[in-house]
């Protein structure tokens, strides 16, 4: 009677999905609010960026094809995050030797391998989202790299190349080097353990947050050198750094996802695809706010442009005609009283970094139409430096 009773309980438990969603240090609705909350917010600061994009420059750069690539890898695997999470949670209870879990997955086989192959492609998708994040810094970051020294661009083309090869083995190696089979061979081969050793497991589950932490302290130290060189205010240069190391954030979610590696003496699995996911979101949000200052703050002809278009909208609202609306400051308007009274002294003023680097005021439409660069402008009036490439070499000799 007893053994009877048994097979029934087993028989209903292999049917019933087991309550596994608070497993491990996060659980899975805590999950789905935290990543639906991030993805929300890339989604309106990605396309905010685009907006932006096509209304300043009327066309799109490679910084803004590696973020769509991003946003769009992000995107399906947000999906997919959603439609399989819960196979994430039926592993680790799998392996922490949860009845409910083990019987349900002995049952459920064929589903349970179509699963598995939905898992690798999620974590390709999210780890993708990650470097093309990288690569629209690098993207951006490249047209400022004239004037500087040989060295210096090696160590940039470096940084392209190393990140290249840590989306390669982070995306393709390490999830697939541990089990590398498919379908109910994969189920066979690798549950309940894997068949290959401990230390195999170890490196491929460090390789992947080292090669993103070093990657992504490559890229921070391109724009701090870049400004290191700027004859700008420290403060100028804070506030100019803060946009251009937004990445640091990566680095910081790859720490914290590091740190929870292990609970109760087994890997956290759950805890490891929810930071790469919220990784992932902090990526796009902030590579897209990288074009946000030069519209919301300063004196740029950017801003200036949203500043007529919204003076537009307010007027026609309030019902005042167009010709009332006071119209942008222009370059005659520079030398205007600025405090105590006193008119200030017209002198050159920086528009860019890309100015820095040689590139002239009359040069300034073609730069625009070549580079995606976005106008870093200052309030800071200062002598202009390098005219022009020619007029640098001159000025030297």
């Amino acid at each position: 009677m007893d053994s009877a009773a048994l097979n029934i309980t087993s028989s209903q438990a292999s049917q019933t999905p087991p309550a596994i969603g608070d497993i491990g240090r996060i659980t899975q609705r805590q999950y789905g609010i935290a990543v639906g909350v991030f993805f929300a917010l890339a989604s309106l600061s990605f396309f905010g960026r685009i907006f932006i994009r096509l209304f300043t420059r009327r066309r799109l750069y490679l910084d803004d094809a590696f973020l769509s690539f991003a946003f769009t890898t992000l995107l399906i695997g947000t999906v997919l995050g959603f439609l399989r999470a819960y196979t994430i949670y039926f592993q680790m209870a799998a392996l922490e030797g949860n009845v409910g879990a083990v019987l349900f997955l002995a049952s459920h086989l064929n589903e349970h391998a179509k699963d598995y192959g939905f898992n690798i492609a999620f974590i390709v998708l999210l780890w993708t989202t990650v470097f093309a994040v990288k690569w629209c810094y690098l993207a951006f970051f490249q047209p400022l790299l004239v004037g500087m020294s040989r060295w210096f661009i090696i160590y940039y083309r470096f940084t392209v190349g190393l990140s290249v090869i840590s989306w390669i083995l982070s995306a393709f190696v390490a999830p697939i080097v541990p089990c590398p089979y498919t379908g109910m061979k994969a189920i066979s081969k690798c549950f309940p353990t894997l068949p290959v050793p401990n230390s195999t497991v170890l490196a491929m589950i460090w390789l992947p947050p080292i090669l993103d932490a070093v990657t992504d302290l490559m890229i921070i130290s391109i724009p701090i050198r870049l400004l290191y060189k700027v004859q700008l205010r420290t403060l100028t240069k804070l506030g100019l750094g803060c946009f251009l190391c937004l990445s640091i954030f990566m680095c910081t979610c790859s720490i914290i996802r590091t740190a929870g590696t292990w609970y109760h003496g087994l890997l956290d699995y759950p805890w490891q695809v929810f930071w790469l996911h919220l990784e992932g979101c902090i990526g796009v949000t902030m590579g897209s706010i990288t074009v946000y200052r030069s519209t919301l703050i300063g004196s740029s002809e950017v801003s200036t442009a949203f500043k007529r278009y919204f003076t537009r909208i307010k007027d026609a609202v309030l019902g005042s005609s167009s010709g009332t609306a006071q119209a942008p400051p222009t370059e005659e308007n520079k030398t205007r009283t600025r405090q105590f009274g006193l008119p200030s002294i017209p002198q050159a003023t920086i528009t860019g970094l890309r100015t820095w680097f040689g590139f002239s005021r009359r040069d300034s439409a073609a730069s625009n139409d070549a580079s995606g660069i976005t106008s870093f402008n200052s309030d800071i009036d200062y002598h202009t430096l390098l005219k022009a490439p020619k007029a640098a070499a001159s000025h030297r000799q």
